[in-house]
């Protein structure tokens, strides 16, 4: 049976804040990741807040969102957000850095999820490889990612690899 908490819609009380958020310049139709997220705390009721209203500004009005439930300080089920509720489902299978969110009309978009305590010089690279699709590793990435890897998990060395994949099967850039 699911306790009044799990009912009820939270909503932040602290100022919007602009979210550190990036997409790529050209969105491809295929990608691994639709771009990086890097939240300032591991409160997920102002952090996907904040978010959301970003989302809603590229067009993206987001309705639900699936997380993985470590790294945050509570685990609410529902938020209040531009007028609307917006659902968050929390799955200990998924991925610590991966956020899923999907709008009303079942669009899905992907987020790598920098952790809110790592550095600026590992969140950046971070971020900038996850936005960069296939391109990321040229101009000297392969050796940054030796670094990402001794501070993010299972799900850098997954844009690594991926983003490697990418670049091998289509080929060198002409």
């Amino acid at each position: 049976m699911r306790s009044v908490d799990d009912r009820r819609t939270l909503t932040s009380g602290v100022a919007a804040v602009a979210p550190r958020l990036v997409f790529p310049d050209v969105v491809a139709r295929r990608t691994f990741l639709d771009g990086a997220w890097w939240p300032r705390s591991h409160d997920p009721v102002v952090e996907v807040s904040d978010l959301v209203v970003a989302l809603d500004a590229c067009q993206l009005p987001i309705s639900r969102i699936m997380l993985n439930p470590s790294g945050w300080d509570t685990h609410p089920r529902r938020i209040g957000v531009a007028g609307r509720t917006v659902r968050l489902g929390w799955f200990a299978t998924l991925d610590a850095e991966l956020l899923i969110a999907t709008t009303s009309e079942d669009k899905r978009v992907d987020l790598f999820m920098v952790s809110p305590d790592a550095s600026s010089a590992s969140a950046d690279l971070a971020m900038e490889m996850a936005s960069s699709g296939p391109d990321a590793l040229t101009g000297g990435y392969p050796t940054a990612l030796l670094g990402i890897a001794l501070h993010f998990t299972v799900a850098a060395c997954i844009v690594a690899v991926c983003l490697a994949a990418s670049r091998w099967i289509r080929g060198p850039s002409t």
